[in-house]
C-alpha cells in the first residue's frame, strides 16, 4: 500500500480513540496519504456503467452474471478472484444486492482470499455494543443475506439455529458495524458518489465540520487526502465525514446517529446557540423551494418560464429571508443552477448561459463562507464559473480572471496533473 504516512503518525487517547497528528509543518495543498481501500464497490446507481475494480467508464461485463462491469481486461482478471464466489451468488439470488450488501460480502470474502487484509478490516473501530437492539437486527437480516449470496450451501432454518452459523452471522454483523463506522463514498471528477468503500488509513482520522484536510478520489477509488490549509507539527489531521452544509443540529444529529459520538469542533461549538433565521421563512418562500426541488426532479421538461418566475421572486427575496450564506441559500442556488444547466431549451440559448453564471458566481461565495476557500467543492465551483465565463464572454480578457482562480484552486485541491486542473488550463 502506498501511503506517505512520514508526514504525520497514529496516536491514541482513551475519549477519542485513534487519531493522526502532523510530524512536520505542512503547507497548503499537501498530498500527505495516498490510500487505497481494502475493498470498494461500485453504489447502485452507477453498476451498469463503472468498472468494478477501477470505477472508470466500463466498456465490458462479466459473461456469466451479465452484472459485473469492466473497462478492460485487466481490470477483469484481476477481480476474478473475489468476483468468482460473488457471480454464483448472482446468480443464485436472482437479483442485484444493494451496495452495502454487495460491500459486507467482499469484506467477508477476505476471510478466505486474502486474510492479511481481513484482519486490518478486523482491526477496525465496530462501536458493535453501541449500536440500539433494531439497528443490529437490520444488521443480522443483511448477515443472512451475505451468507446467503456468497456461500455454496443453501442457508435454511435449521443451519440459522445451529451455534456454527450463528457465530458466521454475528461476525458478519461486526462487518456491518465496521462498515458504518468505517465507510467513506468515493466520488468523481464531478464531486458525484459513485461506490462506497472501506479505507484503513482515512478511518483513523477524526471528523471536524472545519476539517484542515479533505480526500480526493483521483482516476480510481484510491483516497488522495490534501490538506486545506497549512497544518503545523503536532496539529490534528481531520477530514469531514459528510456534508457540512447541514444545519448545525442536524449534522450534529447525523453524526451522532452514523458515528456515535459528539461534534465538539470549533464550528459546532461556535454555531450551538445561535438563532436559526429557518423559523422566519414565509410559506410563500418554502414553497418556491419545494417548486425548486421538483425542477431538479423534471429538468429536461422545464419550461424557462418557471425558472423565471423563481428568478425573480425566489432569489430576490432569499438574502432578507436568510442572509447572504445561509446554507438553506446554498441549497436552492444549487437547485437553480443544476436546473437551468439541464434545461433543454433552445430557444432562449446565450441568454440561458449567462443567466447560469450568474447564479454560479452566487453560489461562490456561500461555499468560500461554508467550506473555506480551499476546498474540492470551491475549486470545482470556481471551474464551473470559469467554464461558464469563457463560454458567455466574447473577449478572452473578459474570463482570465476566472480561468486563473480556477487553475489555482484546482492545483492545490486536485493536483496540477488532475484532468480538471488541465481542463481549467485549456480554456
Amino acid at each position: 500500500m502506498a501511503t506517505q504516512s512520514n508526514l504525520f503518525v497514529v496516536e491514541s487517547a482513551q475519549n477519542v480513540g485513534r487519531y493522526t497528528v502532523a510530524t512536520e509543518d505542512l503547507e497548503l495543498g499537501k498530498t500527505v496519504l495516498l490510500d487505497p481501500p481494502l475493498v470498494a464497490v461500485v453504489d447502485d446507481a452507477h453498476l451498469d456503467t463503472l468498472c468494478a475494480v477501477c470505477f472508470q467508464p466500463a466498456s465490458s461485463k462479466c459473461g456469466q452474471c451479465k452484472i459485473a462491469r469492466y473497462c478492460s481486461n485487466a481490470c477483469q482478471k484481476s477481480d476474478w478472484k473475489m468476483h468468482k464466489r460473488e457471480c454464483l451468488g448472482y446468480k443464485k439470488v436472482g437479483r442485484k444486492p444493494p451496495a452495502v450488501v454487495r460491500l459486507a460480502s467482499r469484506l467477508w470474502m477476505l476471510n478466505q482470499v486474502n486474510p492479511e487484509r481481513y484482519a486490518r478490516m478486523k482491526s477496525l473501530q465496530s462501536h458493535r455494543d453501541e449500536y440500539s437492539g433494531e439497528t443490529l437486527q437490520s444488521f443480522t437480516e443483511m448477515a443472512i443475506l451475505v451468507l446467503s449470496f456468497t456461500s455454496d450451501d443453501e442457508i435454511t432454518l435449521a443451519k440459522l439455529s445451529s451455534p456454527a452459523v450463528q457465530a458466521v452471522i454475528e461476525e458478519v454483523v461486526c462487518i456491518f458495524c465496521v462498515i458504518m463506522t468505517n465507510a467513506y463514498a468515493p466520488w468523481n471528477d464531478e464531486l458525484e458518489s459513485v461506490g462506497v468503500g472501506l479505507y484503513p488509513i482515512l478511518s483513523l482520522m477524526n471528523h471536524a465540520c472545519d476539517a484542515n484536510c479533505a480526500p480526493m478520489y483521483i482516476n480510481g477509488t484510491t483516497a488522495h487526502v490534501r490538506t486545506l490549509r497549512p497544518i503545523k507539527k503536532g496539529e490534528e489531521l481531520t477530514i469531514s465525514y459528510l456534508d457540512v452544509t447541514a444545519q448545525t443540529e442536524s449534522r450534529k444529529k447525523s453524526i451522532k446517529d452514523q458515528w456515535l459520538f459528539d461534534c465538539k469542533c470549533r464550528r459546532c461549538v461556535e454555531q450551538v446557540g445561535q438563532s436559526d433565521p429557518l423559523g422566519q421563512i414565509s410559506r410563500e418562500i418554502m414553497d418556491l423551494g419545494t417548486k425548486a426541488e421538483m425542477l431538479m426532479q423534471m429538468m429536461a421538461e422545464t419550461k424557462d418560464e418557471d425558472l423565471r418566475d423563481i428568478d425573480k421572486y425566489f432569489l430576490a427575496n432569499l438574502d432578507k429571508v436568510l442572509g447572504p450564506n445561509h446554507e438553506m441559500r446554498l441549497k436552492y442556488l444549487r437547485f437553480m443552477q443544476d436546473a437551468l444547466l439541464h434545461t433543454q431549451n433552445n430557444d432562449e440559448g446565450d441568454k440561458r448561459w449567462r443567466r447560469t453564471l450568474v447564479i454560479a458566481r452566487k453560489v461562490l461565495p456561500i461555499e468560500e463562507a461554508i467550506f473555506g476557500k480551499v476546498h474540492p467543492r470551491v475549486s470545482h465551483q470556481k471551474l464551473m464559473v470559469a467554464e461558464l465565463a469563457a463560454y458567455c464572454c466574447k473577449n478572452v480578457e473578459d474570463y482570465q480572471k476566472d480561468k486563473r482562480l480556477a487553475v489555482e484552486a484546482l492545483k492545490i485541491t486536485h493536483g496540477a496533473q488532475n484532468q480538471l486542473t488541465l481542463k481549467a488550463m485549456s480554456l
